[in-house]
């Protein structure tokens, strides 16, 4: 897929929202292949942050698709900043400078962090990304924890807050949420609650990509 920037690589897939059964490899990552995040690309420059998640394992039934654009490259191994560090209170995906609905077409610019986990000191996650490799306890997750969302109308999503979409873990609950297409609200509440007509399952399958 290309958007306006230009084409997008593949490096992650997951097959349920539990964040913490996921695995490192340095194997090539497929739409339809294994699960795993890519290790080979920990130093590659990005500017853009994408994450597309479905309610099965078809891209045909995609509820949540959007990327976020960074206000400054950073290293892949880099992407999540750690809550002490980024004035978001969460490790989280910082500076964002706007967020591209890719369901919608809609374009957002209220949202500056996206929490993944609950703050540490050394964002684990990362290490996915590079030859450390994705830790393997819930306990590395900041308590259970370890989600992707985004918020259309908030400065924050993920982490014991709201959110327009989500997928994750929140304090050991674990789900995928979603709003109507093109919807603004806050769907998904703290803990995989639900809110506004929201939708929830405890499946689905999930995409990351970056440029």
């Amino acid at each position: 897929m290309e958007t306006e920037g230009g084409g997008w690589l593949l490096v992650g897939k997951i097959n349920q929202p539990v964040l913490w059964n996921v695995r490192s490899t340095t194997k090539a990552i497929t739409l339809n292949g294994m699960e795993g995040i890519s290790q080979n690309f920990g130093t590659m420059p990005v500017k853009d942050f994408r994450f597309q998640f479905s309610s099965s394992a078809s891209l045909v039934d995609t509820k949540g698709h959007w990327y976020y654009r960074l206000g400054q490259s950073r290293r892949l191994e880099l992407l999540v900043t750690p809550g002490s560090k980024n004035g978001c209170g969460d490790d989280s995906i910082s500076e964002i400078v706007f967020t591209q609905d890719l369901l919608s077409g809609r374009r957002y610019s209220y949202q500056r962090c996206s929490g993944l986990q609950d703050s540490t000191t050394s964002v684990p996650f990362n290490g996915c990304f590079n030859s450390t490799g994705c830790p393997s306890s819930s306990g590395s997750y900041g308590g259970s924890d370890g989600s992707f969302s985004f918020h259309a109308t908030s400065s924050d999503s993920g982490q014991d807050t709201s959110s327009t979409a989500f997928f994750g873990c929140d304090d050991g609950s674990c789900c995928a949420c979603w709003g109507p297409v093109g919807g603004t609200s806050s769907y998904c509440t703290n803990n995989c609650g639900t809110a506004n007509g929201a939708t929830k399952s405890v499946t689905g399958q999930a995409w990351m990509y970056v440029r």
